[in-house]
C-alpha cells in the first residue's frame, strides 16, 4: 500500500471487485471520486430486512406449550443450541431480556427482548432490539392432539456483517434461521417430555447444542444448576 492509497480506498476497491465494478488503471491510483459510488453501492443494503415463518407441529397442549414459550428465563436450558446467555432487567410494566444468541453460524447476536402482547394461549408476541430490530409472533392453535405453532419472525438486521455483506450472504443468513429453528422444535419436544417425566434436567438427556465455538456455555450454566 502506497502512502498516498488509504485503507478506504483499499476497501473500495474490494467492494468494487466482488460487486462486479471495475476500476480502470487511470482511477486506480485516485479513487476519492469512485468512495460516493461505494457508498451508494451500499445505502439499499444499509438495514436489511429479514422475514421469516416457520411452524412447527407438537404433540402436546397449547397450554403447555405457551407456557414454555412465555418463560424467557428457561430458552438457555431448553434451547441453548440458539439461546447462549440471558440476564433479566426489571421495568415498570413490562420487564426486558438482553440476549446473546447464534444459530448454525459461529457469529453471535446481542438484542433485548420485551414482551409486547399475549393471549393465553393462543398467541404471545415480543419486539426485538439490538443486533435485531422487528417483532416476533407465536401463534398456537390446537389441532386434536397436536399444536400448530407458527413464529412469524419480521426483523431488521443491524449488526454490520448483515448490514454490509447481505447482498452476497442473505442465503446463508436464511439457513442459519432455519437451523435454529429446527433445533427449538427438537428442543421443544424434548422439554415437553422431561416435564411430563418429571425429571430434572441433569437426569434428562441433553438438548441438541451450541455449535462449536460455544458449546462451553450450557456446559457451564449447567454446572451452576
Amino acid at each position: 500500500m502506497s502512502d498516498s492509497e488509504s485503507s478506504s480506498d483499499l476497501v473500495a476497491k474490494a467492494v468494487f471487485g466482488l460487486s462486479g465494478l471495475t476500476v480502470s488503471a487511470e482511477g486506480a491510483n485516485d479513487l476519492t471520486a469512485k468512495r460516493s459510488q461505494y457508498i451508494l453501492l451500499f445505502l439499499p443494503m444499509a438495514s436489511p430486512t429479514y422475514e421469516f415463518t416457520k411452524v412447527w407441529h407438537i404433540k402436546g397442549t397449547a397450554e403447555e406449550v405457551f407456557d414454555l414459550l412465555n418463560e424467557p428465563l428457561e430458552l438457555v436450558y431448553w434451547w441453548p443450541s440458539v439461546y447462549l446467555e440471558l440476564e433479566k432487567e426489571e421495568r415498570p410494566g413490562k420487564d426486558a431480556f438482553h440476549l446473546l444468541t447464534k444459530g448454525w453460524l459461529p457469529y453471535r447476536i446481542r438484542w433485548t427482548l420485551a414482551e409486547d402482547y399475549k393471549e393465553r394461549p393462543t398467541k404471545l408476541a415480543i419486539t426485538a432490539v439490538g443486533d435485531l430490530e422487528g417483532e416476533g409472533v407465536w401463534t398456537l392453535e390446537q389441532k386434536g392432539d397436536t399444536v400448530a405453532v407458527t413464529y412469524d419472525w419480521r426483523v431488521k438486521a443491524n449488526k454490520p456483517i448483515f448490514r454490509y455483506l447481505s447482498f452476497i450472504l442473505r442465503p446463508l443468513f436464511s439457513f442459519n434461521h432455519q437451523w435454529a429453528m429446527k433445533k427449538g422444535k427438537k428442543s421443544l419436544e424434548m422439554e415437553l417430555h422431561r416435564i411430563r417425566c418429571g425429571m430434572s434436567r441433569k437426569e434428562a438427556p441433553r438438548p441438541p447444542q451450541a455449535t462449536w465455538p460455544h458449546r462451553g456455555y450450557y456446559r457451564r450454566l449447567m454446572g451452576k444448576g
